[in-house]
């Protein structure tokens, strides 16, 4: 919990809603009431980790981590022959998984192609063209420069 939030309030607001522990400050230090006490534990009966220099530095820190980026795949699929696999000696259950993750692929090639604005076969075919004639001058200067090497 503490090395997810990244503000004071945010941490006992957490703290709160996922495990009903009240925390409050009182003279420079942190207490904290779980749910059925009526008392507050102190921080150093809890141990170095809970104390408020621990807490707003471990905050602090969290604050200037960078989130880590999640990575989207944009690749279309590759869809899996179902009959080679069902020669193969394959099972029905595998049939299954197959034919699902068949759907699935597909499901996101035509969101990749709604997203890129390639729904239409005139428009798919222009931007077709125009990567091939990118791929290939960007080739040309790739054996330019090995040329000059050499």
């Amino acid at each position: 919990m503490l090395y997810r939030t990244t503000s004071f309030e945010d941490f006992s607001d957490k703290l709160m809603r996922q495990y009903g522990i009240a925390v409050k400050e009182s003279r420079g230090r942190l207490s904290y009431l779980p749910a059925g006490r009526t008392k507050f534990i102190r921080a150093k009966h809890l141990g170095d980790k809970f104390d408020k220099a621990a807490v707003l530095a471990t905050l602090q820190a969290n604050a200037e981590r960078k989130p880590k980026v999640q990575f989207k795949q944009d690749a279309i699929g590759k869809l899996i022959d179902i009959q080679s696999r069902m020669t193969a000696g394959k099972g029905i259950g595998y049939k299954r998984w197959l034919t699902k993750h068949n759907l699935k692929v597909m499901a996101q090639t035509v969101n990749l192609l709604q997203e890129k604005g390639l729904t239409d076969e005139d428009a798919l075919n222009q931007r077709i063209a125009e990567l091939e004639t990118k791929y290939h001058d960007s080739l040309a200067v790739v054996k330019d420069l090995e040329g000059r090497m050499k």
